[in-house]
């Protein structure tokens, strides 16, 4: 038997302070398992800060744009 994943991706990483506190979060506690990052928001700079500690949460591109 396949052993099902869920996927648990969460919106709107970066739009504010707050959003990006409850992912990172909803992230340690095991239930978000990824994000998608916005750009040209009021908090992507923290967004892309926060993702530096958390890779695996947003992946390569947030990196890219950290370096």
């Amino acid at each position: 038997m396949t052993a099902k994943v869920v996927i648990f991706n969460a919106d709107d990483f970066g739009y504010a302070r707050g959003i990006n506190r409850g992912i990172i979060e909803a992230h340690e506690r095991g239930v978000v398992t990824s994000t998608s990052l916005m750009v040209n928001t009021p908090a992507t700079r923290e967004a892309v800060e926060l993702a530096s500690a958390w890779p695996a949460l947003v992946g390569r591109p947030a990196r890219q744009l950290h370096q």
